[in-house]
């Protein structure tokens, strides 16, 4: 491996000294591990160049060329598997495990995609006369710049690489710079399947000069963002201005409803280890808790177990379950959310504060009886807090989780088939988990509704948005 923080430009590590750099944290302990190269204003200039050569390259190849190659990626990426989650958890604080499970499915992206690359199908339309010959053909988009979050720093990167590349693009990859280890190990790797030079360049540098250059130039033909919604309204805005394509996977505040015919025990204690799962660092994680009265009680205090039990420590040690939060700033706003809570009359059940050891360490929390003018019910927490609230009628219960601007998530269990049917048709969010918390696949739509953005990413969904249609009519050739 090349130097574990660079950025890669036109097939080669770029990690010169003489560059502006920003220390990289190790969450576990505070600890500095490495500088980060930061990008200039010029060399964004032979970005945009690398890339349209790159485009012009990559696009040439066939489907099933394209397909070899993001198989390629695939078994690369899971060949250096072991290297790949140290350095994720060594950035982002998660569990090996979990950096584990996050490199797995990158994979599984890859080869979805792989074989996607050879469906991307277009159409032959009846002419309306028998001379004439009418397709619609897919092509690709272009040059996308993919900017992407510090929660999962080598799996969103790869979601975007693998559909983008698959569709034919060339990709300007922006990764957090909180994060960086994952994204480079990532285009590291795939940079030995056989990519021509430019077709994936990968940059670090101050987010805002970056997105404005990037989308104020007319090689960039489209944006795909994951991240905050007030980021992405801003990236949408500069989007506007050359009329480039959006795919915006933006912030949620996932609500669970638990009705009153099903085991709290079970729901809780599968709701546990959701909810600590990359420390509750997750766009789609349960993060508003709505239980029929009667089970309220036993839900909370089977939640409240659960939680407890859950080892919280360094992700290199083998026993950790959840690590910490991903840098300094986490911890603040959880402390912050709890107050505002208990301030308003919220019940304490566990946790609360940030554990005194060196790190961005906070415990996993149970809040119950939180109302509704409860900073957490209505900000997206993006950590390991639970808050609770009872509900006696269940139209109550839907009409609450459907009150936020929000709708990417949302998670209800039930024993009916009746109910789970209204509940699915009731629930606004782009995705909604009956009787189960997972809602992301390489195979099925991911994104959201309302101020959570717009377009999919995964599924063959995932794939429209780098792909442009061309209509085609022709009549037969003209004799000579």
């Amino acid at each position: 491996m090349t130097n574990p923080f660079s950025m890669w430009i036109h097939g080669r590590a770029e990690s010169s000294s003489s560059r502006p750099t920003l220390p990289i944290i190790d969450p576990s302990n505070g600890h500095e591990v490495g500088h980060l190269p930061l990008i200039d204003r010029a060399q964004i200039e032979e970005v945009l160049r690398s890339s349209a050569q790159g485009l012009a390259a990559w696009r040439g190849f066939s489907a099933g060329e394209r397909a070899a190659v993001l198989r390629s990626c695939s078994r690369l990426l899971a060949a250096r598997r072991a290297d790949l989650a140290m350095r994720i958890t060594q950035d982002q604080g998660k569990p090996l495990t979990q950096a584990v499970d996050e490199v797995d499915f990158a994979c599984e992206i890859f080869e979805w995609a792989a074989g996607e690359a050879q469906r991307l199908y277009g159409r032959v339309i009846p002419g309306t006369e028998a001379s004439q010959r009418q397709l619609a053909i897919r092509e690709p988009l272009g040059v996308v710049a993919a900017i992407t979050p510090w929660n999962f720093p080598l799996a969103t990167p790869a979601g975007k690489l693998a559909c983008g590349l698959a569709a034919g693009c060339a990709i300007v990859l922006k990764p957090s710079e909180l994060t960086p280890g994952g994204s480079i190990g990532l285009v590291e790797v795939i940079s030995e399947a056989g990519l021509p030079p430019g077709t994936v360049n990968l940059i670090f540098g101050n987010p805002r000069e970056l997105s404005d250059q990037l989308l104020g130039s007319s090689v960039v033909r489209g944006v795909h963002f994951t991240g905050s919604t007030e980021v992405g309204r801003g990236l949408a805005a500069l989007a506007a201005r050359q009329l480039q394509r959006c795919v915006l996977e933006l912030g949620g505040h996932a609500p669970v409803i638990v009705c009153d015919d099903v085991d709290a025990r079970y729901v809780a204690r599968l709701a546990a280890a959701v909810k600590t799962y990359n420390a509750g660092q997750v766009c789609t994680n349960p993060s508003r808790f709505y239980v029929h009265i009667s089970q309220y009680e036993r839900f909370v205090e089977e939640l409240a177990i659960a939680l407890a039990a859950i080892r919280v420590g360094d992700g290199r040690e083998d026993m950790t379950q959840m690590g910490p939060l991903a840098h300094a700033g986490r911890v603040e706003i959880m402390e912050n959310l709890v107050t505002d809570a208990v301030g308003q009359g919220a019940r304490q059940v566990l946790g609360g504060r940030r554990l005194d050891r060196r790190g961005f360490f906070f415990p996993p929390t149970v809040l119950a009886d939180v109302p509704d003018s409860a900073r957490i019910m209505r900000e997206e927490p993006f950590g390991p807090i639970a808050p609770v609230q009872p509900f006696h009628d269940l139209g109550d219960a839907i009409r609450k989780a459907n009150a936020l601007p929000y709708g990417l998530a949302a998670m209800a269990f039930t024993g009916s088939r009746k109910t789970a049917e209204l509940l699915a048709r009731s629930l606004e969010a782009g995705m909604v988990a009956i009787n189960r918390f997972r809602v992301g696949f390489a195979e099925t739509p991911f994104g959201g509704i309302k101020q959570s953005g717009y377009g999919s990413e995964y599924g063959i969904e995932g794939m429209d948005g780098f792909l442009v249609t061309k209509f085609v009519s022709e009549n037969n050739p003209l004799d000579a």
